[in-house]
């Protein structure tokens, strides 16, 4: 088994699928100790990893200078003389990039998309969904000896959004009861719970359970976030296209927790360990829950009724399926128990102390 000495790992996609392939890059760092391991991400993506320790560089492309942009990046490749390239957003442009960099040993799924240029390919079987992502990112590295560790998600805290997120926090006076996010966007319009369902149960949770309602996502949440204010009223604070992903992540550790649709924050929440519910409309193979659910030892996962999932054609329309099989009073119910009953909890061990927890909590039970 060869000893690689300059590493370069390729995930150019969104912030879920950066979070979810760290795993696999802290396996190379485990199984090369003395390597110098680059990460070519998005420039959007970077400040999620941008320092954990088993990441020694960034590598960041300009798209918007081009081809003469893109062919500068091949140059800066080259120059790099990286002995593996482990691209896991196997796409024309990535695959040619790695193969006119001169990187001698090229990993990556074996596809249509100039997968030919890999000369180290792998059957490319995340379509089937038979395993999380996680997991399919760790299968790559079996063929040079790697895949090895734990599938615990990591992202990275930084001071300064640590400082604005507080700031904001004290300004907004959002310390005196629980926090709730809801990120009611996602990438692909077939994963939205609809509108009015956040809208009503930013309504319940305000009402029956006394929170604040912390809305997040990018500039498209944005109507979204103004149609569950109107609705839910005065408690509801906007966050959308207001924050950098860094930003996002310090918001979301302040909060007792998150309702998200399918999408790239409920990665962030689980990596940062707050309770997190997914809901999941979409169950087909490679788009379902068992390849994209969050692992977070305190996430939940919500689909919808079986016979009511979103179906796809091969074009990506909507075939058949309910956006609002899954009732707010199910969602609300999770988080009355997933996040706020783990909240109450919390609180009444500290109040009463662990012991008297558990006599009166197993008292109920008849023991």
């Amino acid at each position: 088994m060869r000893d690689f000495k300059n590493i370069l790992v390729v995930r150019t996609d969104r912030m879920g699928d950066v979070v979810l392939t760290i795993p696999a890059i802290r396996a190379l760092r485990h199984k090369f100790p003395c390597a110098k391991i680059s990460l070519w991400v998005d420039p959007s993506t970077r400040e999620l990893v941008d320092g954990l320790p088993f990441i020694d560089e960034f590598i960041l492309e300009n798209r918007s200078a081009g081809w003469w942009g893109y062919l500068s990046h091949i140059r800066t490749l080259r120059k790099k003389k990286f002995d593996l390239a482990v691209i896991y957003h196997t796409k024309k442009h990535t695959n040619l990039a790695c193969f006119l960099a001169g990187i001698p040993y090229r990993l990556g799924y074996k596809n249509k998309k100039y997968g030919f240029l890999l000369n180290h390919p792998v059957k490319d079987r995340r379509h089937l969904g038979t395993k999380h992502e996680v997991e399919y990112c760790m299968d790559l590295l079996e063929d040079i000896g790697a895949k090895d560790g734990d599938l615990d998600l990591q992202v990275t805290i930084h001071k300064g959004s640590e400082e604005w997120a507080d700031r904001y926090f004290r300004e907004k006076k959002l310390t005196d009861r629980p926090v709730i996010a809801l990120h009611p966007s996602a990438s692909c319009p077939t994963r939205l719970w609809p509108t009015k369902s956040y809208a009503e149960l930013a309504q319940r949770l305000i009402r029956e359970n006394d929170v604040y309602i912390m809305i997040v996502g990018g500039a498209d949440a944005r109507p979204a976030a103004e149609a569950i204010k109107k609705t839910a009223g005065n408690r509801v604070f906007d966050l959308t296209g207001e924050t950098t992903l860094s930003q996002l992540t310090s918001i979301l550790k302040r909060c007792q927790g998150l309702v998200s649709n399918d999408s790239g924050p409920v990665h962030v929440g689980a990596a940062i360990g707050i309770p997190v519910i997914s809901l999941f409309l979409r169950s087909q193979a490679g788009i379902n829950p068992q390849r994209w659910r969050p692992l977070g030892k305190n996430s939940v996962l919500l689909q919808n009724e079986n016979g009511e999932e979103i179906l796809l054609d091969a074009q990506s329309h909507v075939i058949s399926g309910k956006f609002d099989s899954i009732s707010v009073n199910k969602v609300l119910l999770r988080c009355q128990t997933s996040i706020l009953g783990i909240l109450r909890m919390f609180h009444f061990m500290v109040e009463e102390g662990p012991l008297f927890f558990l006599h009166e909590h197993l008292h109920q039970f008849g023991v």
